[in-house]
């Protein structure tokens, strides 16, 4: 069945109803706080006397949180104490590695398949959307393997409904910032940005600016290559996600001024939804919180406009074309919208 863009979501009606007016952080985040520390600290220490000291310390914070702050500021706050507190600068190191050794060497056959597709660059954010799954975030464990994974969710639950107007937004424009998320994942990002790169479309790609969970950093890019073909700059932050709230004021305005933003991830998803920005989310969600915010259900791969409405009756104002240029390009039935769901195999990737 192939998806089609005038339906609405197929997310939970009882979600739509109960969706959160704001992206803070809800009580429901303190046991994933909690669960982020106790993870970490396995990571680098086996010793249950200084996993605890870490608990305890993370636990007499969270009375102090600010709980109109986003989960991902918060998280900023609790991942320093377990840095500080087991002198150890990159817990998830190993498992960053792994994660990258494990996307390389399954992504040449996906790399492919994008080469039959009609559309490369729909089936390139599906992977990517759906590769968002490797994370110690909310899901906590890298042990599976990569590709039997991602051809499972490829099969799965996804909401596209916001290409056409991506394609639109990218038609009008020569420059995507690409905010990353995690290690592993970002081999398959640089599929993204290889079609961005063949669009003609100058990419810089953002990393954080140090080690936060198993979230990318400069070497996993370089790693994954990425810098061949976009630009790739460290955000500044440490932070599971990006705070425009945190940010020094270059990369804030930088942000702010972005003519189109890819965002990938839940995190900064948590960050950013609130700003008012010229902002696509790429992710899969992971919590019940967000679950609610998105009116999606769990799991479900996402690609969804953040960008304000108003924004786009200015840009309809000004006379633009609002047919998009790949439309024009190519006709499409409106019967094939993209973003559907299949149960075709491989084929999921392009269709």
């Amino acid at each position: 069945m192939r998806y089609d863009a005038r339906l609405a979501s197929s997310a939970n009606p009882k979600l739509q109803r109960e969706t959160l007016k704001s992206m803070r952080t809800y009580l429901e985040c303190f046991p994933c706080l909690l669960q982020q520390t106790l993870t970490a600290a396995r990571q680098v220490t086996s010793d249950p006397e200084r996993q605890r000291t870490v608990l305890e310390a993370v636990s007499r914070e969270l009375p102090k949180m600010d709980l109109d702050a986003s989960p991902a500021d918060n998280g900023n706050t609790v991942h320093q104490i377990a840095r500080q507190i087991l002198d150890c600068d990159d817990p998830f190191r190993a498992i960053k590695e792994a994660s990258n050794r494990s996307c390389l060497e399954v992504v040449a056959s996906y790399r492919h398949s994008l080469t039959q597709s009609t559309d490369p660059l729909l089936g390139a954010l599906r992977l990517a959307a759906a590769a968002n799954a490797i994370d110690v975030g909310p899901s906590f464990g890298h042990d599976y393997d990569v590709s039997d994974c991602l051809d499972k969710l490829l099969e799965g639950s996804f909401d596209f409904r916001d290409y056409v107007s991506f394609r639109e937004d990218l038609d009008a424009t020569d420059h995507v910032l690409y905010l990353a998320d995690n290690a592993g994942e970002i081999v398959f990002d640089r599929l993204v940005a290889e079609q961005l790169s063949a669009f003609g479309k100058q990419v810089t790609f953002v990393v954080r600016g140090g080690p936060i969970l198993n979230d990318a950093t400069m070497e996993d890019a370089r790693f994954a290559g990425i810098h061949e073909f976009a630009d790739v700059i460290a955000s500044g932050q440490r932070g599971p996600g990006t705070s425009l709230r945190l940010a020094d004021s270059q990369f804030a305005n930088r942000v702010r001024n972005a003519d189109l933003i890819l965002s990938k991830g839940q995190g900064n998803y948590e960050g950013l939804s609130e700003e008012q920005l010229r902002i696509y989310f790429l992710f899969r969600v992971k919590c019940s919180v967000v679950a609610q915010h998105a009116s999606a259900s769990m799991g479900t791969m996402l690609l969804r406009s953040g960008i304000d409405p108003a924004r786009q009756d200015q840009d309809q104002s000004r006379g633009r074309d609002q047919t998009p240029g790949w439309q024009r390009k190519r006709k499409t039935s409106h019967n094939e919208a993209p973003g559907s769901a299949s149960s075709t195999g491989m084929s999921v990737i392009g269709t």
